[in-house]
This record gives C-alpha cells, sequence and structure tokens, in this order.
C-alpha cells in the first residue's frame, strides 16, 4: 500500500469513525517504525522484533526481519514512490534448520465481534524455494517467551521441503510442502497465489517471483481477551517471505468489502473431478454456490451452512462438459463474489 493510498484511506475513516482502525502499519515510513528486540522489555504499545534461533543469515542480511523493498522491483521497474515491507530470511549459514522470526504487533484489546486483521504477504520465489510462515496468536498477550507463549495458529503457508522433480518446475507437486497444502486452515497450509497459479500475485522469470497477496481474518473468536498477533517465519532453508500492508480494523461494511480471495479459496483449476472449496472464517452462517456454463445457462447449486463452512468441501465436477465456467458464491446473504474455472 503505498502512502497516498493510506492518507485516502485514514481520511476515509476519520469522516465515518474515528475509531475504526486499531492499528495500520505499510511500513513506508520505515526510517521512524520502531520496534524492541527482547519480549521482556516491551510495552503495550510496542511492536516487538524477536529472532528466536540466533542463527546467522547466509548472505549477511539481518537474522530477524527487516525493511526491504518489494520482491516485484527484482523484475519490474522502480516506481516513482517505492513499496517497502517487512521481510525475513530462512537461508541461514551452512543451511542450517531452525530459522524462526517473530513480528510481533502490539497488544489489541479485542472488545468486539467484527475486528478483523488483514494484510499482505509474497514468497521472493516459488514454487522452488518457496517460504512458508505463520500467523499466531499468544491469547493472552504474554510475550515473555514466544517460542512457547503463541500457540493458537490463525493461518499457515506452507514452504518447501524438498524437490522431488524437475527443481525448474512451475507445478508445485514437483516439490514437498509442509504443512500439506489446503487452505491454511485446519493443519494444512496456503501456497502462494493460489497454488501458484493466480497470476495476479506473481511475476514469470525462470521461476516466478511473488507479489504481494492480500489475506484477512476475523479475531470473534478472541472477543473479550487481550492478545498479541505475531508473523511467524517458521521456514527452514528457503529464502525470503515477505509482509505488508497489516491493518486491524473494526469491520463497519460487513463481507461487501472483501474480494473473492480473501472470503475462500477453491483449488484445482483446472478441476477434473472435483472442486474443492474453503471459507474464510469470517463467512459465519451459509453459502450458496452457484456455476454457470459460458453460455450463462446455471448448472449446479450447492449450499453449504454451520459446521461445513469450518471445512473444505467438494463439489464433483466430474459429469460437467470440458470447457470455461463461472462460479458465483453469496454468503450470508450479505455478500455475492465469482470467480471462473476450467474444467478438464
Amino acid at each position: 500500500m503505498k502512502k497516498t493510498l493510506l492518507a485516502l484511506l485514514c481520511v476515509g475513516f476519520v469522516a465515518s469513525a474515528s475509531a475504526q482502525v486499531i492499528i495500520s502499519q505499510d511500513f513506508q515510513d520505515y526510517q521512524n517504525f520502531e520496534w524492541v528486540t527482547v519480549p521482556d522489555d516491551a510495552a503495550a504499545e510496542d511492536w516487538i522484533n524477536y529472532d528466536a534461533d540466533a542463527l546467522a543469515d547466509a548472505n549477511a542480511r539481518p537474522q530477524d526481519w527487516f525493511v526491504t523493498d518489494d520482491f516485484r522491483y527484482v523484475i519490474e521497474e522502480y516506481d516513482t514512490d517505492t513499496n517497502f515491507m517487512m521481510a525475513s530470511s530462512s537461508w541461514l549459514e551452512g543451511f542450517l534448520e531452525g530459522n524462526r522470526n517473530y513480528l510481533i504487533l502490539p497488544e489489541l484489546d479485542i472488545d468486539a465481534d467484527n475486528i478483523v486483521i488483514s494484510w499482505t504477504s509474497s514468497t521472493r520465489q516459488a514454487p522452488r524455494y518457496a517460504d512458508g510462515y505463520s500467523l499466531v496468536v499468544s491469547p493472552d498477550a504474554e510475550v515473555a517467551d514466544p517460542t512457547t507463549a503463541f500457540t493458537d495458529f490463525l493461518f499457515r503457508a506452507s514452504q518447501m521441503v524438498s524437490i522431488d522433480g524437475d527443481g525448474s518446475s512451475l507445478d508445485y507437486n514437483d516439490f514437498t510442502w509442509n504443512p500439506t497444502p489446503g487452505d491454511g486452515f485446519g493443519g494444512t497450509g496456503y501456497l502462494h497465489a493460489d497454488n501458484f497459479t493466480d497470476l495476479d500475485y506473481l511475476i514469470l522469470d525462470d521461476i516466478y517471483i511473488g507479489k504481494l497477496e492480500p489475506h484477512v481474518m476475523s479475531l470473534a473468536a478472541y472477543e473479550g481477551e487481550t492478545i498479541r498477533i505475531a508473523f511467524l517465519h517458521d521456514s527452514d532453508d528457503d529464502n525470503l517471505i515477505g509482509v505488508d500492508d497489516i491493518l486491524v480494523e473494526y469491520s463497519s461494511t460487513g463481507l461487501n468489502q472483501y474480494s473473492f480471495e480473501q472470503l475462500l479459496d477453491f483449488y484445482p483449476n483446472p478441476a477434473s473431478d472435483v472442486l474443492n472449496l474453503s471459507f474464510s472464517n469470517l463467512v459465519k452462517d451459509q453459502a450458496v454456490v452457484n456455476i454457470y456454463n459460458a453460455m450463462g445457462t446455471l448448472v449446479m447449486t450447492q449450499q453449504f451452512a454451520g459446521n461445513e463452512l469450518t471445512t473444505v468441501q467438494n463439489i464433483n465436477v466430474n459429469n460437467l462438459a470440458a470447457g470455461f465456467y463461472s462460479i458465483q458464491v453469496s454468503l450470508d446473504n450479505k455478500a455475492n463474489v465469482g470467480s471462473s474455472f476450467i474444467k478438464n
């Protein structure tokens, strides 16, 4: 998020409700962005940048989180207003494992059920040596020992752990991942840009270069509690992960403010037999999924509700003819979002 965009965003919030934004950090004014490195020294309002492993980087980069420019500038020309973000390296001296870096937000009083956290993230390269990370919570805001305090996993992105096929392949199936690829919930790990298929968040070089991709999570489960949230870089021997545009706010406009990608994920695309759907924890009540063929004819409808929204759901598309399809989803009778897929 550029500085000008943030200024416009803040003007809008002042006009509507001054308490909408709780934390907003886009790292553009990084010269004045301060943190503490010793968790015990942190006050409630402090950011904490903690290097839990104390292992040296293989390329003389900082051992903790550090400010850098956007990964897309590896390929793209620099903007007039360069975008900066926080990054962390997992490529350690001697190819050691054990990288664990915490970027910890100030304390958050979750005093309502409509507080959400949103952010953008990108891996420096993919699929080979793609970094993962975890969004974790200390439910009592304890930070003295982050390695034991942050017990809850809100979201996980998978890391590459081995090359099983062609190392130059752009197909994630030629690599082993941890956690197992999925939607980032329930013990699975999200693969950047929807399994490296969404070219809005990738640049093709000899491999993919990651571009910042948006994510959003509800914090309603912590209503009435004071918590700390951390971005934990827990990849081993890959390269770099980047995080930007961290925003904690009261969500005043409901689901309509979020994109398809922020509210649900579906894969694979193209699909042959089954289309898997996973819903954001922002979706509370029900989802109605309508699938249309290239002529605009409704060919399938499926509904999900209650506990079905918390697990990956499958839609059998085996009987659909090969071709292009659109998917339109109504969520909680409040938002309608759409995307498309190809049936093999």
